[in-house]
């Protein structure tokens, strides 16, 4: 099923926004689609708890997650959208006016998050809550289809990459639907998707997902010449004419931590 806004809608949000040019750089389409907004909070299954928004823009959501009882917390980089979230509701929520990676992670503990996340470097976004929030069990994002594609990937699959890998390791992701560009404003060149996280496993280290990046590096090279850059001799056991895109999740973390406790990994930092 698809969905569409009311015309009526998008001249109320032009009319709250005024004359302010929406930024590219920060990927900036605004949710205006009141059902979707309602079904992002509805699949939350939360109530009377804080939940982390990620990129509010102009409220549509908060003011969902307000009227099912729940406490938003709100990180949104853009000053002008934290004008009007001030304005529009005031001490109903905690405001941080933030780039959400410098957002301290450690200042939320609660298990929900939601978010409209930009196109560009959503990827990246997704890694970040899944490696540096370990109370986070549940939440529901609108990504670019492409994006919840990579993240639902099998091995052996051309999507499969290391944030699917993650993903997997931390519990798993299901698509509520598709939603058509029509739905935000301006609209975006691509269709997005709902999709609900389950989180049940603890987070990995980053050091683990560094070690990922380098075994996906050159898909069709195997993980020997992939990690030879960084890591010169390998065990006997390792697996080294397999691809990355052929290792099961749980096999990448045995493979990582065996490497790890062996002492191979030393030349590997996080980033």
């Amino acid at each position: 099923m698809h969905w569409r806004f009311s015309g009526l809608k998008l001249k109320e949000l032009i009319e709250l926004i005024g004359e302010k040019k929406l930024k590219k750089s920060l990927g900036q389409n605004l949710l205006i689609n009141d059902r979707v907004a309602k079904e992002m909070v509805e699949y939350l299954e939360g109530d009377d708890e804080e939940v982390l928004e990620i990129g509010p823009g102009t409220g549509i959501v908060t003011q969902k997650l307000i009227e099912k009882g729940l406490k938003p917390v709100c990180v949104e980089i853009d000053s002008d959208f934290c004008r009007v979230l001030k304005e529009q509701f005031n001490d109903r929520i905690y405001l941080f006016c933030m780039d959400f990676f410098k957002f301290p992670p450690q200042d939320f503990k609660g298990r929900l998050i939601t978010g409209s996340l930009p196109y560009r470097g959503a990827k990246k976004m997704v890694a970040h809550i899944l490696l540096n929030f370990p109370h986070f069990t549940r939440g529901t994002f609108l990504l670019q289809r492409e994006v919840a594609d990579i993240l639902m990937a099998e091995p052996k699959t051309r999507d499969y990459s290391p944030i699917t890998v993650i993903t997997r390791i931390r519990g798993r992701v299901k698509k509520i639907r598709d939603v058509l560009p029509a739905s935000f404003y301006p609209e975006p060149r691509v269709v997005s998707s709902l999709v609900l996280f389950e989180m049940g496993k603890a987070p990995p280290s980053s050091l683990f997902y560094t070690f990922l990046r380098l075994a996906f590096s050159s898909r069709r090279k195997n993980l020997r010449n992939n990690l030879k850059p960084v890591i010169k001799s390998l065990p006997e056991w390792f697996p080294s004419k397999k691809r990355a895109e052929e290792i099961y999740p749980e096999e990448f973390l045995e493979i990582f931590y065996r490497l790890k406790n062996e002492g191979f990994l030393s030349a590997i930092s996080e980033t």
